[in-house]
Order: C-alpha cells, then sequence, then structure tokens
C-alpha cells in the first residue's frame, strides 16, 4: 500500500515528490502501488483557471517522478497554456474552452453536450487512469466515467462512480 504520513489529509498531491493517498479515506478506495505503476496512459483533469492549474503543478510532478514511462496527458481549458503547455511533467496539454452559458438555462445542455462530446472523444484514446484534480462536480463525475478508463480518482465520498474516491479535506475543498 501507499503510505502517507499523518499530516497529509487530501489524496492525490505532491509532497517531497512523491504521491500522497488521504490517511482517511477507506481502505478499499486506497490504490495499490502496482495499480499506479501500471498505468501506461493516464489522464489528468485540471478543469480550472489559472490559480487551480498552478495548484495541479505539485501532483503533476508526483506522477512524473512516480511514473516516469508513463504517458500523462492534461485536460485543462485554453487559458491554462501558459502555465501548463511547456510542463516537462506531461506528454501533451488537451485545450477545450470553458463553458460559455453558466448560470442560465441553456448552461446545462451546453455542458452536458460539451462533456459528452469530450468524454467520447477521450475515450479513444485507452487511458488506464483518469485523475480530477478538482472538487468533484457532476460534470467532471459524469467525464471521468465517459472516458472509459479502469482507474477513476476524484474527491468524492465514494457514492459517485469513481473507482478510488478520496474523501473531501476537513475545510472543504477550494
Amino acid at each position: 500500500m501507499v503510505s502517507a504520513p499523518p499530516e497529509l489529509k487530501t489524496c492525490w498531491h505532491g509532497r517531497d515528490g512523491g504521491i500522497a493517498v488521504s490517511t482517511t479515506a477507506p481502505e478499499a478506495s486506497r490504490p495499490e502501488v502496482s495499480e499506479l505503476t501500471g498505468c501506461g496512459r493516464l489522464l489528468v483533469v485540471v478543469h480550472g483557471h489559472l490559480t487551480g492549474s498552478m495548484a495541479a503543478t505539485p501532483a503533476l510532478r508526483s506522477l512524473r517522478k512516480a511514473l516516469p514511462e508513463a504517458r500523462i496527458d492534461v485536460l485543462g481549458l485554453r487559458c491554462v497554456r501558459p502555465i501548463l503547455g511547456r510542463s516537462p511533467h506531461i506528454n501533451s496539454l488537451i485545450e477545450w474552452g470553458d463553458f460559455r452559458h453558466r448560470q442560465t438555462p441553456v448552461g446545462r445542455i451546453e455542458k452536458g453536450a460539451m462533456v459528452a462530446a469530450l468524454g467520447l472523444r477521450l475515450r479513444r484514446r485507452n487511458y488506464d487512469a483518469t485523475l480530477i484534480l478538482h472538487a468533484s462536480s457532476r460534470p467532471m463525475r459524469t467525464l471521468a466515467q465517459l472516458v472509459g478508463s479502469p482507474l477513476r480518482a476524484g474527491i468524492a465520498d465514494g457514492s459517485d462512480g469513481y473507482s478510488h474516491p478520496a474523501p473531501p479535506p476537513v475545510g472543504g475543498v477550494e
């Protein structure tokens, strides 16, 4: 098992170049080291603007260190290209446009259509794992399921389709 120092409270973030797994996660949700090392193709979803993308950098560095031979693709908004586009920790940045009709009646339709199209397009890449580095929301959970990778990890309560849910930190997710 991957062991985490007791002071770590979240999952899938890097600390001192390693991968940390929540000490509060149920035993069944903790990924075995072999599950991660066997992953040749990873999709890391960084759904956020500049600050969220900057915060993903330590996790990407840890993943690269732990999985030097793996293909690590990042799905991020177009605006994150200046931050992640030249990262030495990833193989490619897959860009997508943000939702244009937020908080409007057509917003749910737009979000559903965009997530479905993106998920089905990414499914053809046959990822071994999808890691969601964002607060669990319905569109992100749906995207992870549509991508179809056997290992799906993200912050969740365990009832939403991730194969490896990590409980939210004690203070919540920012």
